[in-house]
């Protein structure tokens, strides 16, 4: 039966051979990010869904920015996938932490997934944030200070920074695209592209001003036109009857009409 660490280790001693280990760092942190996730986001949604309404497609922002989001968060989901695939490759068997951590981390971003989701159809009136919501943020900057951590086991033999076999530089590899993809998604998140920036009610307000202001811009230009075509009616009106009175009148004075 294989063991739950590499070399028949145990999760401690976190800090060994000049690094962190890697069982323990794969294990502790995903145990981290998915505890949030499932506590802090489990939360967010459940008030979203008792007590948001659905924002308006009128209001919502270009989907560009959504839509990055979302390929990169899936994106990181695929790299997981792959990690344990190579894996499986390189060493022939896998350790109960790769396949802990993968279910972990995959299970964690899927519900980034589904928070990204919310926050981008549904809003809370009392709401009166600009960006993203706590859960979300903090679960990216964690994800980010996470790959962070490889730097500390710069020495370390149990890392692949040697790069000397096929293993080590797939490995750092994957890791280099997880780094990217999480650091890009932290500063997207940040600036939130696929949230409104101003206040719904506020939105709302100003939507329904200008509505106004246009059916009374229609309503005084309709009054208007009517007004005028009924002056030049008016006018049309009089100067038939002008016309009838002047050939009256010279009509009489030539003696073709008798009163």
């Amino acid at each position: 039966m294989l063991s739950y660490c590499a070399y028949n280790s145990s999760v401690l001693p976190a800090w060994t051979q000049n690094g962190f280990s890697i069982c323990f760092l794969d294990t502790v942190t995903s145990s981290i990010l998915l505890a949030g996730m499932v506590v802090g986001g489990g939360a967010q949604l459940l008030v979203y869904w008792m007590w948001a309404i659905r924002l308006e497609q009128q209001f919502q922002p270009q989907p560009k920015g959504f839509r990055i989001q979302i390929i990169l968060s899936s994106l990181i989901i695929i790299q997981y996938i792959m990690r344990i695939g190579f894996s499986t490759h390189y060493a022939g068997h896998l350790h109960g932490y790769n396949e802990l951590s993968t279910i972990f981390y995959i299970l964690s971003w899927m519900i980034s997934l589904a928070l990204l989701w919310t926050e981008r159809s549904k809003t809370l009136m009392s709401y009166s944030g600009r960006g993203h919501g706590i859960v979300l943020l903090i679960f990216w900057t964690c994800a980010l200070v996470n790959e962070t951590l490889a730097f500390v086991s710069w020495h370390s033999p149990q890392w692949w920074w040697k790069l000397s076999n096929k293993d080590q530089k797939t490995a750092f590899g994957l890791w280099v695209c997880r780094y990217v993809l999480i650091f890009l998604l932290f500063v997207i998140g940040f600036r939130a592209p696929a949230l409104p920036r101003r206040n719904y009610n506020l939105m709302v307000n100003e939507d329904r001003n200008e509505e106004l202001t246009v059916s009374s811009f229609k309503f005084k230009f309709v009054l208007y036109k009517k007004i005028t075509e009924t002056y030049k009616m008016s006018r049309v009106i009089m100067s038939d009857v002008n016309s009838n009175s002047n050939l009256s009148t010279q009509l009489q004075q030539y003696g073709l009409v008798y009163i």
